[in-house]
């Protein structure tokens, strides 16, 4: 997980600079916090609390970023397939005269791949696995079909392409439902949050309150418990909405 972390941020790190990294933050953040909770336990749990928060997040962005991909590639992939009856090069090349219509995200691999056909001498399956290999695992249907009619294009063979425009259809619907069960999670999140933010708020506004709070080993004990709740239920949050499936059957 961390390995692919790194590589989709393309940070130059190896697996034992991260862990390096990581572990520096972790005791600079224990002896940060432990000037405010005066508890070294504390200190240890707050500290391992928001740095797996952190991670959290960044694993959480990353995702993001690959569904934008994926939802391109089904783009460019419902493009294609209507065109590619008159082979497959021919209708990239169609599509990629309006820069409108590919994704600025992936419109360079498709270029890419013109390019190796038609300057760099790659056959075309060579240039496809190419492609294939920069877009993943969402292209190896359409990465394998258009090999195939390339290869052994006969009359009708076409109509091969269309499965994945139904494919992409039936995903874009999983997807949906799966958005919607995201955003009543987060909110229902941003709404415990909000509620344990209101109290510090007005624990602040009390001299007595605030006194307590700061000034005594349970009161900053329960400064402590809340943040960790918070980081804790936010990667609870985010792993959750990472392991959902959805099947097309499903309501």
């Amino acid at each position: 997980m961390v390995e692919n972390l790194i590589e989709d941020y393309h940070q130059p790190l190896t697996l034992e600079g991260f862990n390096t990294v990581l572990s520096f933050l972790i005791v600079v953040a224990v002896i940060f916090i432990f000037l405010f909770v005066k508890n070294v336990v504390l200190s240890i749990l707050v500290s391992i609390s928001l740095t797996v928060a952190g991670f959290t997040y960044f694993i959480t962005q990353a995702r993001h970023g690959e569904s934008a991909k994926i939802d391109a590639i089904m783009d460019a992939e419902d493009l294609l397939c209507p065109l590619a009856r008159e082979g497959v090069l021919v209708a990239i090349k169609k599509v990629l005269e309006s820069k409108e219509q590919i994704s600025p995200m992936i419109r360079p691999y498709f270029m890419q791949f013109v390019d190796n056909c038609e300057n760099h001498g790659y056959s075309f399956k060579r240039a496809m696995e190419v492609l294939n290999r920069q877009l993943g695992s969402k292209f190896d249907s359409f990465a394998e079909k258009a090999v195939v009619f390339e290869y052994n294009e006969r009359k009708g063979m076409a109509d091969i392409f269309l499965d994945i425009v139904d494919e992409n259809a039936a995903l874009r619907e999983i997807n949906a439902r799966k958005n919607r069960i995201f955003r009543e999670m987060n909110r229902e999140f941003i709404i415990k949050t909000a509620l344990i933010f209101i109290f510090v708020m007005y624990s602040l506004t009390n001299p007595d309150l605030r006194k307590f709070m700061l000034l005594t080993d349970l009161g900053r004990t329960i400064n402590a418990m809340m943040i960790i709740t918070v980081c804790l239920s936010f990667a609870r949050c985010q792993m959750l909405q990472r392991d959902i499936t959805i099947k097309k059957g499903d309501k």
